[in-house]
């Protein structure tokens, strides 16, 4: 492009303007079609030439909706089942995703209770998904996040990143008082939220039901369960 330029009559100082305004409306629309197809740019040092490589992930995605065994645990020290909002909400969206409730219990906000029935479920062949609500805020008896990150082999930063970047569009900068987090043991993926039901429904709409989901792409967390 220099020559023609040059042919027009534009000094060394116009030219560069150009030729910079150019390849940013470049690189502007190769990153959208990157995002478009799953790839990524590579600006090599010391050339404005861009290269595209494509990222293949189909490996974790599937066309196969397959249902996940899932557990649910209500951390309180006044819920009952009849009470439970927020463990019912769950229950009831797992099994409209087409997926399976395992078990369901409630324990009061002790880390020792708390990390018992969490560990039986991970040591369990058939539970692939622990959901956790309750116990994540700045109380004396808010311990969920102290009793279950000690079991993870794995820590999925990014759900309690997500949580609270979605969260913070509902509720402002309260969000920063939820210490959601997510997890991997034996082969098995626990994500903690708060107790709310409004919080609850945030993390299952917004994250869960599609990183369960086998056929979410470009990934979800669905081949890296089971098999324990």
């Amino acid at each position: 492009m220099t020559p023609i330029l040059e042919k027009i009559g534009f000094n060394k100082s116009v030219q560069t303007t150009l030729m910079q305004l150019f390849f940013d409306k470049i690189s502007l629309l190769m990153s959208v079609i990157a995002t478009m197809t799953n790839a990524i740019l590579i600006y090599p040092e010391q050339s404005n030439h861009l290269k595209i490589i494509r990222i293949n992930m189909s490996h974790l995605s599937s066309k196969e909706f397959t249902p996940a065994n899932i557990a649910v645990l209500t951390v309180s020290d006044t819920r009952n089942e009849s009470t439970d909002t927020s463990g019912g909400y769950l229950v009831e969206a797992l099994k409209a995703a087409g997926h399976q409730l395992t078990d369901k219990q409630i324990v009061i906000d002790d880390p020792y209770k708390i990390r018992a029935v969490v560990s039986q479920w991970i040591a369990d062949d058939k539970t692939e998904v622990i959901m956790i609500t309750g116990g994540t805020g700045f109380t004396a008896r808010d311990t969920t996040p102290e009793a279950v990150s000690v079991l993870f082999d794995k820590q999925v930063e990014g759900f309690g990143e997500l949580f609270r970047a979605v969260s913070y569009q509902e509720i402002g900068s309260s969000t920063i008082q939820s210490r959601a987090l997510a997890g991997f043991a034996n082969n098995t993926v626990i994500f903690c939220m708060p107790g709310s039901t409004g919080a609850c429904k945030t993390a299952w709409t917004k994250i869960i039901v599609e990183q369960i989901n086998a056929q979410h792409k470009p990934c979800n967390f669905m081949p890296h369960l089971g098999a324990k």
